[in-house]
């Protein structure tokens, strides 16, 4: 599977807003492009206590560490809720509640006067097509979740619910408290190695479990 980070990436190319990136990109190659530029933008940032120190140039497609990436169900997590805020989305504003659009909701106290149905219209299109992008892209995922949620979650699970030559490791699993404790306690990686593998074979954790591969063993 492709990496979860490249495709929401992947995703975001149908928005096509690019009066904002545009803009964005423009100026930071201006501020990158001439070392008294950039040695003037830093002397800015030290100025005004800013939280970071640097600007770097825009990458369509940025490719994380493989040591520093989070698992697949943590993305996966993330990706969920993103969809579930853009349907929010999508509903509220056809009825133009703008709680969530800070700067739209400004301009309509500021312009009461002003029909903002176009501009609503346009927004809701754009995150339309969002949900749609995302539903096909990630479609893949969403045929694992289960097991997603069993590598995640395995404590949470029922043993009937899952694919039948893990049952009876995932009860003794379940069964077990001081290893429901270090499931608690421990990173995901670190509490799979934790387990005998004499005793929970296919549970062992024998492959990579980053965004670039499935998490799951023995499917």
């Amino acid at each position: 599977m492709h990496c979860i980070i490249h495709q929401e990436a992947l995703c975001a190319k149908t928005v096509q807003l690019g009066d904002v990136m545009n803009t964005v990109v423009k100026t930071v190659n201006i501020i990158r492009a001439r070392g008294l530029h950039h040695r003037e933008f830093q002397a800015f940032l030290s100025d005004v206590d800013a939280e970071y120190g640097d600007l770097l140039y825009h990458s369509e497609v940025r490719w994380l560490s493989r040591g520093s990436v989070p698992l697949v169900p943590q993305l996966y997590a993330h990706m969920k809720a993103f969809c579930v805020k853009l349907r929010l989305f999508e509903t509220q504003l056809r009825n133009f509640n703008v709680a969530h659009f800070p700067t739209l909701s400004e301009v309509k106290v500021a312009f009461p006067e002003v029909n903002l149905s176009a501009k609503k219209g346009k927004y809701v299109s754009v995150i339309t097509s969002l949900m749609t992008e995302f539903s096909l892209r990630f479609q893949d995922f969403s045929a694992i979740e289960k097991e997603i949620q069993l590598f995640s979650t395995p404590f949470l699970m029922d043993a009937e619910e899952v694919e039948e030559s893990l049952q009876l490791e995932l009860i003794e699993m379940q069964c077990d408290d001081s290893l429901k404790n270090q499931h608690q306690l421990l990173p995901l990686p670190d509490f799979y190695r934790s387990l005998e593998e004499a005793k929970f074979p296919k549970r062992s954790i024998t492959a990579p479990t980053k965004c670039s591969a499935v998490p799951i063993i023995g499917i």
